[in-house]
C-alpha cells in the first residue's frame, strides 16, 4: 500500500494542469506559402424604394457606386513567411505578421483602383498586351533553338499573339468603361438591363 501511494505521489505531475500564460512563445519553423488572388466584385443597385430621408441622394449613390464599385480580376499577391527558430512573446509574433500583409496589401491598393471597369481596368489591358509582347519575343526565340523554319512559325505566331492579345485588351477594356456606364445609367433610370 506504501508503495502505491510512493508511486502516485511521483506521477502527480501528470495531473497537475499548467497555467496558460503570457510569456515567450518558440517557433522552431513556421512557413506560410505566397498567396496569389484574383480579386473580383460587382455592386449591384438597390430598387428605387423611398426610405425617407434624401430620395434623390439615394439614387445618385446609388448610380456612382453601381458605376465605380465593379472591379474585375485585380491581381494581388502576398508574399510568403519564413520563420525559424523565433522566441518572442505570442503577441509580438502575430502583430508583426499582421504589419507585414497589412503593408503589403496597401501597396496593392493600385492594383485594384487600376482594376475598376468604369477605367476600363488598364491592369487587365496591360496583362493582355504584356503577354502578346512576351509572346512575340519567345516564340520565335524557341522555334529558331528548334531550326530555321521553325523560327519563321514562331514569328508569325508571337505576332498572332501580338495582335490577338492587343486587340482583346482593348474591345475588353471599352467593353468595361460602356458596360459600367450602362449599369450606373439603368441604375438611375431604375430600370435594371443587367
Amino acid at each position: 500500500m506504501k508503495d502505491k501511494q510512493y508511486f502516485e505521489d511521483k506521477l502527480s505531475w501528470k495531473s497537475v494542469e499548467i497555467v496558460e500564460t503570457q510569456g515567450n512563445l518558440f517557433i522552431e519553423q513556421l512557413q506560410i506559402q505566397p498567396l496569389f488572388l484574383n480579386l473580383s466584385f460587382k455592386l449591384k443597385g438597390q430598387s428605387g424604394k423611398n426610405d425617407g430621408g434624401f430620395f434623390v441622394f439615394n439614387i445618385l449613390t446609388n448610380v456612382l457606386g453601381s458605376a465605380l464599385a465593379n472591379v474585375d480580376e485585380a491581381p494581388l499577391s502576398l508574399s510568403g513567411v519564413q520563420l525559424a527558430n523565433v522566441f518572442d512573446e505570442q503577441q509580438d509574433i502575430i502583430g508583426r505578421l499582421v504589419k507585414k500583409y497589412t503593408d503589403e496589401g496597401i501597396k496593392q491598393v493600385y492594383k485594384i483602383l487600376g482594376s475598376i471597369d468604369i477605367l476600363g481596368n488598364p491592369v487587365g489591358l496591360f496583362n493582355n498586351i504584356s503577354t502578346g509582347v512576351v509572346d512575340l519575343f519567345e516564340k520565335p526565340m524557341h522555334g529558331f533553338n528548334q531550326g530555321p523554319l521553325e523560327g519563321g512559325v514562331g514569328i508569325v505566331l508571337g505576332a498572332g499573339s501580338l495582335l490577338k492579345n492587343t486587340v482583346s485588351g482593348t474591345f475588353n477594356s471599352l467593353n468595361k468603361v460602356t458596360g459600367s456606364l450602362a449599369g450606373g445609367l439603368s441604375s438611375l433610370t431604375m430600370v435594371n438591363f443587367i
